[in-house]
């Protein structure tokens, strides 16, 4: 789970067990019943918004690349890709990961051409002094969801993160290219 995600729900949570509290003291009711029950209402909107993170599924995008083809051979430790996303006002990123590293490394975050769905992304294979001669995994991504949906249930992504696993926004098939040097 990433960290604003955390702070997002841990204030939201926060907001609920003082606004209970508040309530409750303006109710009559002492200070620690009140206390307690606004602390369970915080404890509870934590969890309820954990349960909404693992159970909202995220809505249908489809996000293919066109280019670079697969198995394609890279001179450096840059590499444009270039793609087509349904619909075309999803947010699109790419994640690179080489076949030494156990992260997705999260590229660019960007919107699409509003017309025709077309983006392209300039991703890092590695940098100047690793990475060369190795194999890179690249996944396109897509989410139609706001910005609220993706920062609420832990999917906000944004360039330089990196994670175990592929983040949960629709996906391309992988891409699979060899950097020469």
């Amino acid at each position: 789970m990433n960290p604003e995600t955390l702070m997002v729900w841990f204030a939201l949570a926060l907001a609920a067990g003082g606004l209970t509290f508040a309530l409750a003291r303006r109710l009559g009711l002492r200070r620690w019943p009140g206390a307690a029950l606004a602390l369970l209402v915080a404890g509870a909107g934590f969890a309820s918004l954990y349960l909404f993170s693992t159970e909202a599924q995220p809505r249908k995008a489809v996000v293919t690349i066109r280019q670079p083809p697969n198995g394609t051979r890279v001179a450096g430790y840059r590499l444009r890709v270039e793609g087509v996303a349904r619909p075309a006002d999803s947010l699109v990123t790419l994640v690179v990961r080489s076949e030494t590293d156990e992260h997705w490394w999260v590229q660019d975050v960007v919107h699409p051409d509003p017309q025709s769905g077309r983006w392209f992304i300039d991703a890092y294979l590695g940098t100047p002094t690793q990475g060369a001669r190795q194999s890179f995994t690249v996944l396109a991504l897509a989410s139609d969801d706001g910005t609220l949906f993706n920062l609420l249930t832990g999917r906000r992504l944004s360039r330089g993160m990196t994670s175990w696993t592929v983040p949960l926004w629709n996906r391309s098939p992988p891409q699979v290219v060899w950097r020469v040097r």
